[in-house]
């Protein structure tokens, strides 16, 4: 009898370490390492005209905010970009693009634009395949810059606040900066229009089943 109670018990611990291990896993370690790409990505260098239907002709640059609510990485960088947002509206044109119709309230509190993209076919003009992922198009639409906000999960360090950076070379139409053309691969969450074509869809079952 001791020993079938023992054995239950040892169940029950290894159970519980495996929930541990997996909620560390969605919200620590996988997202230590680039986010995995598409089979079917294609690249979109600087420099390419985007055409995305819901932009308007004008005189500022223009800043794509890719965000998941699902994406823990999302989360952590919410700060960040209300700090943006508040410091350059005006300056730029923001919008955010999410994966589905669902509302954002921190957009909505800032009176940003939410751009639905349940396809992905935004996310695919601007080479995007993860969340958070920052775009900036110049006035006329060009490819400025694409790719991750910082290098710290929560974008505390300031010499690599690429997203930043390079908006305050757009809005001075300068070349943008090499230190953020040396920003890397992306991290983060792969797009839910990705996940949905077979890439890496065991991260997304984790990240649903502990959300």
């Amino acid at each position: 009898m001791n020993t079938i109670k023992a054995i239950g018990c040892a169940a029950i611990l290894v159970a519980l370490l495996g929930i541990i291990i997996a909620v560390f896993w969605n919200q620590q370690i996988q997202y230590l390492k680039p986010t995995v790409k598409p089979k079917s990505h294609n690249t979109i260098t600087p420099g390419t005209q985007i055409s995305l239907s819901f932009l308007k002709e004008g005189t500022e640059p223009i800043f794509l905010h890719f965000y998941n609510p699902d994406c823990p990485c999302s989360r952590f960088n919410q700060d960040h970009f209300r700090q943006l947002v508040r410091r350059y509206q005006g300056k730029v044109k923001f919008y955010t693009i999410v994966p589905d119709s669902a509302e954002e309230p921190l957009s909505q509190e800032l009176n940003v634009p939410i751009i639905s993209d349940s396809d992905g076919a935004i996310a695919d003009a601007c080479g995007i395949y993860a969340t958070p992922q920052a775009v900036v198009l110049t006035a006329k639409g060009i490819l400025y810059y694409q790719g991750n906000y910082n290098k710290a999960r929560y974008c505390t360090t300031r010499s690599t606040r690429f997203a930043e950076l390079a908006l305050q070379s757009a809005i001075i139409d300068q070349p943008l900066p090499l230190a953020v053309q040396r920003a890397g691969l992306p991290y983060g969450c792969n797009l839910p229009s990705d996940i949905n074509t077979g890439t890496n869809s065991q991260s997304i079952s984790l990240i649903n089943l502990f959300n």
